[in-house]
């Protein structure tokens, strides 16, 4: 039972985040290069201003999506950071700019014309814009007119008086490149202009003007560093050593996940019916992302997000069933609120504590790298940027939302990988607690990667906190504390870049978000105070694990019944004036109810017993027991074979159920009257090699199995025979195990091969025919497994 005051602080925890997820935002963004990342005019604003424009450009039908994207140029920003560089308010410094994208189709009366004259029905415009929302560039269809070509001079006068009007000061200008192509019916002139930036001579404004025919097409101006600087090479060796870290990490992980899936998808160790339903959840989020981010085309919505989404939804499935199987394994006492979460059971209280202790260590957790990152870049001599692919916020609207898909897909396998699998695999490999911690500890400064850095280890300095922190709720908490925390981590670290459109985003987005963020805590809440406690409820427990707990059972029995066999079987064979004996028994993986047994009557008879009862396992292992106690009992009253199966038969069918029976050759070596006195009920011949013979015979006179009738009609059925005995003729009994013995391609070993063995070896021993006998059934079978008793005695006459 949770304490009253343990619950208040978790509550007071889970509301604290919210304001650690604000401070979180705040801090995020606050170190000085951010300044030329932010947008200084909303992103929607410059959005519409590209509708505006898109509209007066485009003279068919206009209902057209944009792709926006938000784009800056690292190299630039590394430079303003390396030489603490600042400008005036007045001086564009365009290191991040806003693309939006249209792609318009084309009316049927018109014609445009584009590249080498090909005709299109659809044609793409891009404007281009820096953060203060100036148009800085645009790409435009050319679009068939009446008008004259340019030439050179007449374009390069156009091309400055449009620079002129865009704002830049021409009295620097300078011509760095120029191209003409002449194409069906124009000329085109490509236009590259060079002016200083002032007040900096490290860095130039570089203007491209295209002209087709009369008409400009395409324009951008930007600031980037003089090709000199922009060479220089600098020492890479942390930016690849970090590489090597990173890639051996992730090659070890995909080689472990693949292998453990496999030998757990071979021994049924997984649990295949939920990882399904997780599956197609991921397949759904997946769809829906790649969807969303081809949209208008419908090849790229349909065929791409449907493949997309299928390997996707595997290789999630593949992830979670095998972390599932191996955590279950090593950390049983710690994944019982995350199987009732993942099966739909909410309503309790440990899943509110686990969620309020997420949220709290995930806010804490990004405040505290937050403050680190704006530490080292504000007072260390480091560089730092954001990752492109953490934009996505930026992206507006339909971008923004398949963005966010993709960040919790990729939080699904980043999550699943490192706070699932990584510490369940370790925990079976590592027992030196040390190691274990440092291990952990590694695969977390890769995971709390915020943002990149130059130096490049200098993010391992800074997650290093962060990365403790994980260390720490993975051996202390749930695993569902540590899904969560992770999950929130990764999502919410990417929300601090509302804050560079603080006019805009930040605003609406902000409010959508703590109204979520509150919504979550305050259930979490109710939890904690309204939920059924964990020991109340049934634990869930997949269907593999009854699985395995029958295959234990079994096994158990299979070993219990091993034992009985073996501990019923002779020790040593009998030495016995006459005749060579030797016998083995080798149980099978499913033990079955083989049986042999010598019984001396007198110095001049030995009686030989072999049998096989029906079933396998405890069962056999019972009825065998039984039957060897009633022939012992019935050989002291009569050596003779027919006698004694017949009151075994009587015995044994008042005793037992009708599905088991018994298959025996009861035969007694009588060696003053040098024969063999032998009847059989219902078993495998008996084998006779006469060492006059040319080759053995099989013996099988009349006889029915022990237990399946009764009185006369068993009775009628069993012939008792006698055999001559010379020396050197050799008796061989078996089970059926030997004759159908499979090789690996299905095929039976068969009484031919058996018979061609016993001729071969005829001339020798005992202990020899049975050894070579052995052997050459073992190269038949080679890897294939023995499903039944391996059961044999031979005796020869000497």
């Amino acid at each position: 039972m949770m304490k009253n005051s343990k619950k208040i602080i978790l509550a007071l925890a889970g509301f604290l985040s919210l304001a650690l997820f604000h401070v979180y935002i705040m801090i995020g963004t606050a170190a000085p290069f951010w300044q030329y990342l932010t947008l200084k005019m909303p992103i929607d604003h410059i959005v519409k201003e590209a509708e505006s424009n898109f509209q007066k450009s485009n003279n068919g039908t206009t209902f057209t999506i944009p792709d926006i994207d938000y784009n800056f140029d690292k190299d630039l920003l590394s430079y303003v950071q390396e030489n603490k560089v600042s400008f005036s308010p007045e001086t564009a410094i365009d290191i991040a700019s806003i693309e939006v994208d249209y792609q318009a189709k084309i009316d049927e009366d018109e014609e445009i014309k584009i590249g080498g004259g090909e005709n299109r029905r659809e044609v793409n415009y891009s404007w281009r814009y820096n953060t203060k929302g100036e148009e800085i560039g645009f790409s435009l269809p050319y679009k068939e007119s009446e008008g004259q070509n340019f030439r050179k001079f007449e374009a390069a006068d156009s091309a400055l008086s449009f620079l002129v009007a865009r704002g830049i000061d021409t009295t620097a200008v300078t011509m760095a490149g120029y191209k003409q192509e002449k194409k069906e019916g124009r000329v085109d002139h490509l236009f590259t202009f060079e002016s200083s930036v002032q007040g900096n001579d490290d860095l130039v404004r570089e203007s491209e003007i295209n002209f087709k025919g009369d008409q400009i097409t395409h324009f951008q101006t930007k600031i980037k560093l003089k090709p000199e600087l922009s060479k220089v090479e600098k020492s890479k060796w942390q930016e690849y050593t970090l590489i090597v870290f990173i890639a051996g990490f992730w090659i070890l992980i995909l080689v472990f996940i693949a292998v453990s899936f496999i030998r757990r998808l071979r021994r049924d160790e997984l649990d295949l019916k939920r990882g399904t339903l997780v599956g197609a959840l991921m397949f759904i989020l997946a769809f829906a992302m790649i969807a969303i981010a081809a949209y208008p085309s419908k090849s790229g919505m349909f065929v791409g997000g449907f493949f997309g989404a299928i390997f996707t939804a595997i290789g999630f499935m593949i992830l979670f069933v095998t972390s599932h199987s191996i955590a279950r394994e090593y950390h049983p006492d710690k994944i019982e609120t995350a199987d009732l979460l993942i099966g739909g059971m909410i309503n309790v209280r440990e899943i509110g504590a686990a969620v309020l202790r997420a949220f709290f260590l995930a806010g804490l957790s990004l405040v505290v790298i937050a403050a680190l990152e704006w530490l080292v870049t504000t007072f260390l001599p480091v560089q730092s940027h954001p990752i492109a692919d953490n934009l996505w916020i930026l992206d507006f609207k339909r971008e923004a939302v398949a963005g966010a898909l993709g960040k919790i897909v990729q939080a699904g396998f980043l999550v699943w990988v490192f706070f699932v699998y990584y510490p369940a695999v370790l925990k079976s490999k590592i027992t030196n607690k040390r190691h274990y911690f440092f291990l952990l500890l590694f695969a977390f400064l890769l995971f709390a990667q915020n943002l990149s850095f130059r130096p490049e280890l200098m993010v391992l300095l800074v997650a290093l906190p962060v990365a403790l922190l994980a260390v720490f709720l993975v051996l202390k908490y749930d695993i569902l504390t540590s899904i969560l925390f992770g999950f929130l981590f990764y999502i919410i670290s990417d929300l601090k870049y509302i804050n560079l459109d603080h006019n805009g985003l930040a605003t609406s987005y902000g409010i959508i978000l703590l109204s979520i963020g509150t919504l979550i805590i305050g259930a979490a809440v109710y939890l904690l105070y309204q939920g059924r406690s964990l020991s109340e409820l049934e634990h869930y427990v997949p269907e593999y694990v009854s699985r395995i707990a029958e295959r234990q059972r079994m096994l158990q029995e299979l070993a219990i019944a091993r034992d009985v066999q073996k501990r019923f079987l002779p020790d040593n064979v009998p030495d016995f004036p006459g005749l060579q004996i030797a016998a083995i028994c080798t149980p099978a993986m499913e033990v079955g109810g083989d049986y042999y047994d010598f019984m001396k009557m007198d110095d001049q008879r030995l009686g030989v017993v072999i049998g096989d009862v029906s079933g396998k396992g405890v069962s056999a292992a019972f009825y065998m027991t039984m039957a060897k106690g009633i022939i012992q009992t019935l050989a002291r009253k009569t050596w003779k074979p027919r006698e004694v199966l017949n009151e075994l038969n009587e015995v044994f069918f008042a005793n037992s159920p009708r599905e088991v029976f018994i298959s025996v050759i009861w035969g007694v070596f009588d060696t003053a009257a040098q024969k063999l006195f032998f009847a059989r009920a219902g078993h495998n011949p008996l084998i006779v090699h006469k060492h006059h013979a040319k080759e053995p015979q099989f013996l099988s006179p009349k006889g029915l199995g022990i237990g399946l009738a009764i009185g006369d009609v068993f009775s009628n059925a069993i012939e008792e025979v006698e055999i001559p005995v010379t020396n050197g003729d050799v008796f061989i009994f078996y089970t059926d195990g030997i004759s159908e013995a499979m090789s690996h391609n299905g095929e039976e070993f068969g009484e031919e091969r058996l018979r061609l063995l016993v001729n071969k070896h005829a001339h020798l021993s005992a202990q020899e025919i049975l050894d070579n006998i052995k052997l050459e059934i073992d190269a038949f079978a080679g890897t294939a497994p023995q499903h039944d008793d391996f059961t044999m005695v031979v005796v020869k006459v000497i």
